[in-house]
């Protein structure tokens, strides 16, 4: 009677180690291939920012350039620290570290370059339209 149980209970355990490779084999794959919809979209979103910023400031370069008496010296050296700052960002390198940091640095630059430029928190098309609320 003891075999026909120990047979019982080999059984359990072998049906419970498979159920767990089995499990754990499929949830590596979604696993996977969730993370490599999450990277590809935040790797996006990264992108978009540093191309956004560094747009900007080619175009305050050149502005800098063509109208130098507009921008003073001191600006003209944040324009360019952005720039070098944003070319030296690893954006091909997934793994690169201190990205979150770097990217922290370059929006404080930015920041600060369009506080200087007069654009306080105005970082796109603004209306000066009134919005009245009704119901």
């Amino acid at each position: 009677m003891e075999d026909l149980f120990d047979g019982v209970l080999e059984i359990e355990n072998e049906m419970r180690e498979k159920g767990f490779a089995e499990g754990f084999a499929q949830g590596k794959m979604k696993g996977l291939a969730e993370g490599r919809v999450l990277g590809v979209k935040h790797g996006t979103q990264t992108s978009s920012e540093i191309g956004f910023y560094l747009g900007c400031a080619l175009m305050w370069r050149t502005l800098a350039e063509t109208y130098p008496k507009l921008f003073p010296k001191r600006r003209k050296e944040r324009i360019l620290g952005l720039i070098e700052e944003i070319k030296g960002y690893p954006l091909g390198e997934a793994n690169a570290a201190g990205m979150t940091e770097a990217l922290a640095k370059i929006r404080s630059k930015f920041k600060v370059l369009m506080s200087q430029l007069g654009h306080g928190k105005r970082l796109g098309v603004t209306t000066n339209e009134k919005k009245d609320i009704s119901f």
